[in-house]
């Protein structure tokens, strides 16, 4: 009786998340889950208008969404023991998959979680973007510059910080930002 009032409490506090028009999917409660939230919600439309949700993780459950047949279409298995990233969208006018890490306690696209995603997405018909995502500055900074390397950024990734997309304030120009992202 107590554990089903919990459950139904938890189920109640999750957060709801638009993924394409008139379709929406819900994650656990968190910091974690609503930096995901955000990427999805806020950055996709802005530096990837078009784009397409191929896989949300959640806390609670590994694939909280995932359009397998999408990825399949695009050349990549996965199985249930590979370590997705965090979300993954796909441009269709570019053929690219971007392959995102919300970083809200692990660590951020390094030089091995590079490897990792490379080898895991290496049937891939589309070209492949890393892209780690930070809630806010103060982890980012966390993860820079680490005298063992063992938390850097990996070179030739893309690296966003959801604070302005989460305030409430104004995106920047969705076309100023895709000339931005394409930037190497």
């Amino acid at each position: 009786m107590l554990a089903e009032r919990y459950a139904k409490a938890r189920r109640g506090q999750r957060i709801p998340v638009q993924i394409a028009p008139g379709k929406e999917i819900t994650l656990t409660p968190g910091e974690h889950s609503k930096l995901i939230q955000a990427i999805i919600e806020e950055f996709g439309p802005c530096f990837v208008p078009g784009g397409e949700l191929i896989y949300a993780g959640d806390t609670s459950e590994k694939w909280g969404y995932f359009d397998e047949a999408k990825l399949k279409s695009l050349g990549v298995t996965v199985d249930a023991h590979g370590k997705m990233p965090d979300a993954v969208l796909y441009c269709p006018k570019r053929k690219w998959l971007l392959l995102i890490e919300a970083v809200t306690s692990h660590g951020p696209v390094d030089g091995k979680r590079h490897e990792e995603l490379a080898k895991l997405f290496s049937a891939s018909k589309a070209g492949l973007i890393y892209v780690t995502a930070f809630p806010n500055r103060t982890p980012m900074g966390r993860n820079l510059d680490r005298p063992d390397d063992r938390s850097c950024i990996a070179t030739r990734s893309r690296v966003i910080v959801a604070l302005p997309l989460v305030s409430g304030r104004t995106p920047i120009d969705p076309a100023a930002a895709d000339a931005a992202f394409r930037r190497s």
